[in-house]
């Protein structure tokens, strides 16, 4: 006589059924992680537009709009200081470039790049915060006494063994004699309150200390955005999984090493998403 059959019950594996779904979410946050990254990456490189202003302008000059006039740009000084634009550069070495037909001066509006700058101010070292100067198109590093829109950070210091001696210039201190050099300068995003950069809130504090330099608010909420998904989708993972496991179990006990190595698997998945979020969050932040 054959022996009847013990039709065993089947069991769920944490990660199939709705863990499949979730899967596709893991992709997907991959896929959002790398976009919004690659995003980062891009506005972090040098992006030019053409202006209408005079072909002579020297390469690193600091120029402003013209007050009414949009299309056009100006050298910058202090006064005109508040219509602060950008840098005069090469379009051909920039990442993105908007070309204008009726536009001949192409100006850096983000990125890093090499700017003219004199010691007028004191002596400028890598981390100085550079804004206009009394120098027209030549830039310096910035007042600390008054509110003043900022160019950028100083990527390196100004050699004084380069630098060219430009004579004097009028000053609010008096009559000074001033060296004119370049240095590279990480442009600030045009979004960034520039009259109060030296400011932030709580939350960007925290982060520029964890990253060691200052971090825009844009950057801020990206980032704290990729962390936080990270943090969702994999709880969404482990509850999925231990609630799977629950009804696996009940419907078959014998299956219970079977859905705790599904169970690892989804720890250790999570952990990798988290890890994920937590560096790409950095990466955004430090660009």
């Amino acid at each position: 006589m054959q022996r009847p059959k013990t039709r065993v019950g089947r069991h769920t594996d944490p990660l199939t059924n709705k863990g499949q779904g979730l899967y596709k979410a893991f992709g997907l946050f991959v896929v959002l992680a790398l976009f919004i990254s690659n995003s980062i990456a891009v506005s972090a490189s040098t992006i030019t537009e053409d202006f209408n202003g005079e072909s002579s302008y020297p390469k690193g000059s600091v120029v402003s709009i013209k007050k009414g006039e949009p299309g056009d740009i100006e050298l910058t000084d202090l006064n005109n200081s508040e219509y602060l634009l950008g840098v005069v550069a090469d379009d051909s070495q920039s990442s993105i470039s908007f070309k204008k037909q009726s536009s001949n001066v192409s100006v850096a509006l983000s990125g890093e790049v090499e700017v003219l700058v004199s010691d007028a101010n004191g002596d400028i070292v890598r981390g100085d915060f550079i804004g206009a100067s009394w120098l027209e198109g030549v830039g310096m590093k910035a007042i600390d006494d008054e509110k003043q829109k900022l160019l950028g950070v100083a990527q390196e210091g100004l050699d004084s063994v380069k630098a060219e001696e430009y004579g004097g210039i009028d000053t609010e201190n008096g009559r000074k004699d001033v060296s004119v050099g370049v240095i590279k300068v990480r442009l600030f995003d045009k979004e960034s309150p520039l009259a109060s950069a030296s400011e932030s809130n709580a939350v960007q504090g925290v982060l520029s200390s964890v990253v060691g330099k200052d971090v825009s608010i844009t950057r801020a909420v990206i980032g704290s955005i990729l962390f936080s998904v990270s943090l969702i989708v994999a709880a969404m993972f482990i509850t999925s999984s231990v609630k799977g496991s629950f009804i696996s179990i009940g419907r078959n006990p014998m299956a219970s090493a079977s859905i705790h190595k599904g169970m690892v698997r989804v720890a250790i998945l999570s952990v990798v998403i988290i890890i994920t979020g937590t560096a790409v969050a950095y990466a955004v932040l430090a660009l």
